[in-house]
């Protein structure tokens, strides 16, 4: 469980390192707020293999049951029972061009 949550946090700092440079330095990582989301929070499963933040500002979290996105306040999901995509696997994120 633990890994899970250092493992999102990890995938945060890589994919948005602007955001990282924000961190006061002097303050230790334990005094940050630490948000965990499972799949009773909306999440389609409690696994997730990538996360991205959109400029947005949505996270996007890519899971073997579809892909979710956060506004902060809820979930939207997408996958084959949603009719928005083909598969649920969804193993990377990657932005549009666009």
């Amino acid at each position: 469980m633990r890994a899970l949550v250092l493992a999102v946090l990890l995938a945060l700092l890589t994919v948005s390192p602007p955001a990282a440079l924000a961190l006061d330095p002097s303050r230790a990582v334990t005094q940050y707020l630490l948000q965990t989301w499972y799949a009773k929070d909306g999440l389609p499963q409690n696994s997730v293999n990538a996360v991205f933040q959109s400029p947005e500002g949505y996270l996007w979290f890519a899971t073997e049951e579809g892909l979710a996105r956060f506004d902060g306040a809820q979930f939207v999901t997408f996958n084959r029972k949603s009719g928005s995509l083909r598969h649920n696997y969804v193993v990377s994120l990657w932005p549009a061009r666009s």
